[in-house]
């Protein structure tokens, strides 16, 4: 009787340590949140489907987006641009496009003017960003050398 006892209480203190672990391992995950750039491909899948959806969880990186590297900064106005042009908030999506575009001229950053441009999803910020030099390797090829 005792024998079983004992098996028993093993069980329990087993599942209850590993649900100790459980609770402590999500709670270290949750601490450290993902990258940003993760995130904000995250929400491009959101935004691909529901922009509606993506609005707020936009909102909730923009501080920490407008902080970040260029390249960041960049895929966040970005996204949110054609999350907008998407829901048909045409004014702030310009602004967002301009404001992009800005953030590529004043860098001199090709890649980053590339973005809004020959996207199709807006006739005028396509006009804005105006001709990009290819770079890279699809400027090789598109260049023949």
């Amino acid at each position: 009787m005792l024998a079983g006892h004992y098996r028993a209480s093993y069980k329990h203190r087993s599942r209850a340590l590993l649900a100790a672990l459980s609770l402590a391992s999500s709670l270290a995950f949750a601490d450290a949140p993902l990258p940003l750039a993760q995130r904000l491909t995250s929400i491009q899948e959101v935004s691909r489907f529901v922009p509606l959806r993506a609005l707020p969880m936009l909102a909730k990186l923009e501080q920490e987006s407008r902080a970040a590297p260029l390249a960041e900064r960049a895929i966040f106005l970005d996204l949110s641009c054609k999350t907008h042009i998407k829901l048909g908030h045409l004014d702030l999506a310009n602004r967002l496009c301009d404001e992009l575009i800005q953030l590529g001229k004043q860098h001199a950053d090709n890649a980053t003017l590339a973005r809004p441009a020959g996207q199709g999803l807006c006739a005028v910020c396509d006009e804005r960003a105006g001709p990009v030099p290819p770079t890279g390797l699809a400027g090789r090829e598109a260049g023949g050398g």
